[in-house]
């Protein structure tokens, strides 16, 4: 049996003990360019600003100041990199890092890291 990404996400919002603060699929997310292809990517969030999330995601090897950002909107990014969705739940303040489809650890708004490592399939 596949667990769904509707699982993983009530899972996370357990063993973090927030409440998820999801993205509207029309809202738009800053993504580095090389965060759409590399194998490790880190994101922060802000506070959104419509009709932006406050989100941006970078590839672990570039620093946000380093970055060429592009902007996908969620549906678009969701399409490509669906175990996102997972990290695109957090509250603001808040930061993940994903290894592929395995979303290995998140930071609070106060800096403490949360080992997590959920693996989400590909559907």
């Amino acid at each position: 049996m596949t667990t769904t990404i509707e699982q993983h996400i009530r899972d996370l919002s357990r063993r973090l003990a927030i409440q998820p603060q999801p993205v509207g699929d029309e809202q738009y997310v800053r993504v580095s360019e090389r965060a759409t292809s590399a194998p490790s990517v880190v994101g922060v969030r802000s506070p959104d600003t419509d009709p932006f999330t406050g989100w941006i995601v970078v590839a672990t090897s570039e620093t946000p100041a380093q970055a060429r950002f592009l902007v996908y909107s969620v549906r678009e990014l969701l399409a490509e990199h669906p175990a996102w969705q997972l990290g695109l739940q957090l509250p603001v303040g808040w930061a993940f890092r994903f290894v592929g489809n395995t979303l290995l650890d998140c930071v609070s708004e106060t800096g403490e890291t949360h080992d997590v490592r959920i693996s989400v399939d590909r559907a």
